[in-house]
């Protein structure tokens, strides 16, 4: 009995001494990083900069000792006759030749353009020019109120004169091309010869034709007037011609030659109606 209450005893005392288990403590919150000064990083940078030159050097260092043994090994290698020349270049292909024209009328006009006179730049603004005119041209060609081919010619005079910079502008071209339209165009002879066989007085057309020929030969000045903006008028009996004279080259050409007592035609051999 007294064994037992021992027992009892002794299984009652250590759970009636048990105290409570201690609340665990929270960690402390990590302090922030306190920035570095402005000193601090000025040294970062001066130390930064000054393994980066060191880095460079023992890199040029390593480079300058790799080419060195690079030559030598290939200077060994020559001298054992084991290693040639270096392969040239491989010659670039020749751009290809761009085809000839055809054309002989293109021909002649590309040869002239090439032996024309100024700057590439002023040749290149004149043949835009001279495109313009000759565009302006057809449609000038397909305009019903120009009747004649003089007033053709007289027109397209007037528009070179006032579009193109000057008289020596691609005076080579249009050399070439004043020669083509005169060979598909009716001349100032041909302009004659139709008003000779349509007269009755063809013995008075002929006199007057022949007077005004000699004329132009001796003088062109003579016996005329100015007829503008920059041609002569020159009448002699039944007839009388348009024509523009230069100098420079002693060149005279006759636009245009018609009957003055021929109703309906003006003073440039343009029909009126």
């Amino acid at each position: 009995m007294r064994l037992t209450a021992l027992l009892v005893l002794v299984c009652v005392l250590p759970a009636a001494s048990a105290q409570p288990a201690p609340m665990p403590t929270p960690p402390s919150p990590t302090p922030a990083p306190t920035p570095a000064s402005i000193d601090q990083l000025l040294t970062q940078i001066a130390d930064l900069r000054l393994k980066r030159a060191d880095l460079d050097k023992q890199e040029a260092t390593a480079v300058a000792d790799l080419k060195a043994r690079f030559k030598e090994l290939q200077d060994r290698l020559d001298k054992l006759g084991l290693v040639g020349p270096p392969p040239a270049p491989p010659t670039p292909p020749a751009p290809p030749t761009p085809p000839a024209p055809t054309d002989p009328l293109k021909v002649k006009i590309m040869t002239a353009f090439a032996a024309a006179g100024g700057t590439p730049a002023q040749k290149s603004e004149w043949a835009k020019d001279l495109a313009a005119l000759y565009r302006a041209s057809t449609r000038t060609a397909a305009d019903k109120s120009v009747a004649t081919a003089s007033a053709l010619r007289t027109k397209l005079k007037d528009a070179a004169a006032n579009l193109l910079a000057g008289d020596d502008a691609l005076k080579e071209v249009r050399q070439v091309v004043a020669v083509e339209l005169a060979a598909v165009l009716p001349t100032a002879e041909a302009d004659l010869t139709d008003l000779w066989l349509q007269a009755a007085d063809r013995q008075i057309v002929t006199l007057a034709a022949d007077h005004i020929e000699s004329v132009l030969r001796i003088n062109p000045y003579a016996h005329s007037e100015v007829l503008p903006p920059n041609k002569r008028l020159m009448q002699v009996g039944p007839l009388a011609v348009a024509y523009t004279v230069s100098d420079p080259d002693c060149l005279m050409t006759v636009w245009a030659v018609w009957r003055t007592d021929q109703p309906g035609v003006n003073n440039n051999g343009q029909n009126n109606g």
